[in-house]
């Protein structure tokens, strides 16, 4: 559901963890779930920069690459530290979802 639904904004552990019983895995009919997706807002200094949004993106394969960040218009080092990521994390699982600071949208 998770991936499929909702396409990775959000995981199956994060499903779980809203769960009143998060140790019980399975949906039963007529349950009722909270689904938490990632979104944040831009931090003062990336306001100050001109970031306007913090868009979320789903990684689809292993790798970040920069045709992504240069196709949505994105920076690369504004886009790590919004993710609390660094330069030697240069590989990011699928279904990973990222943060990408961007000033307007795309």
């Amino acid at each position: 559901m998770a991936n499929n639904v909702f396409r990775g904004l959000t995981t199956c552990n994060a499903i779980r963890m809203q769960k009143t019983s998060p140790n019980i895995v399975n949906v039963f009919p007529d349950e009722s779930l909270t689904i938490p997706l990632r979104c944040a807002c831009p931090t003062t200094s990336q306001f100050n920069e001109g970031i306007r949004y913090l868009m979320s993106f789903v990684i689809q394969r292993a790798i970040l690459s920069g045709v992504l960040l240069t196709n949505l218009d994105a920076n690369l080092e504004q886009t790590l530290e919004a993710n609390e990521k660094s330069e030697q994390d240069d590989v990011i699982q699928p279904f990973t979802t990222l943060l990408v600071p961007i000033t307007e949208p795309t």
